[in-house]
């Protein structure tokens, strides 16, 4: 175990400096799942910008699919908000290996010191993995944002492809890509995410 633990400290720290040099917005996850409960912490090269902590229940067949329901508290660091969100997940096996989900997604979204004068967002997605071996995968995913509270306005969206890594059992590296497009940025990232289960 100690030598798992010392591995993948490695490798998470080998992957950090190297995508802190090479992009402008690298961004790291932590992300810890035990039973219905999740707590995620994410961070740039400078420092911690998030966390959530969330709840999952509900689980139920929808047609051939398999679906959830999420309920999730955040808080941005950066902007001094805090983040009240639901979701309704949905995922379904389309061929040998393959898989497509989706995710519908509502968020109520709030300065710190004014619960009450905050923006309701709409954040659907859709994406496919598909399984290599028994450690590593392969996604693609795209989502997009609208404020509901501002006519529907086009607040971005997003493009993402990794490669997440099973380096030992209910551990999971995952190095990705995202692309940010109408936000006024139009920028690539490079993305970090360590998933952890109890």
């Amino acid at each position: 175990m100690k030598t798992t633990i010392a591995t993948i400290a490695l490798m998470f720290g080998t992957a950090t400096s190297a995508m802190a040099n090479d992009f402008d917005n690298a961004t790291f996850g932590l992300t810890v799942n035990s039973g219905m409960m999740d707590f995620t912490v994410d961070a740039n090269q400078n420092a911690l910008t998030d966390f959530e902590v969330g709840v999952t229940g509900l689980v139920h067949s929808l047609g051939s699919a398999d679906a959830e329901v999420r309920a999730a508290l955040n808080y941005n660091l950066d902007a001094d908000t805090i983040g009240l969100r639901g979701e309704y997940n949905l995922a379904m096996a389309v061929a040998d290996q393959t898989v497509a989900y989706g995710t519908v997604g509502l968020e109520y979204t709030t300065a710190n010191n004014n619960l009450s004068n905050g923006d309701f967002s709409f954040d659907p997605s859709v994406g496919v993995t598909y399984t290599l071996n028994d450690q590593i995968s392969v996604f693609g995913e795209v989502g997009y944002t609208w404020n509901i509270s501002n006519d529907w306005s086009r607040t971005g969206g997003y493009l993402e492809v990794g490669v997440p890594v099973t380096v030992a059992s209910k551990v999971t590296l995952t190095p990705s890509l995202v692309r940010t497009f109408d936000d006024g940025l139009e920028s690539t990232n490079a993305k970090l995410s360590l998933n952890l289960t109890f």
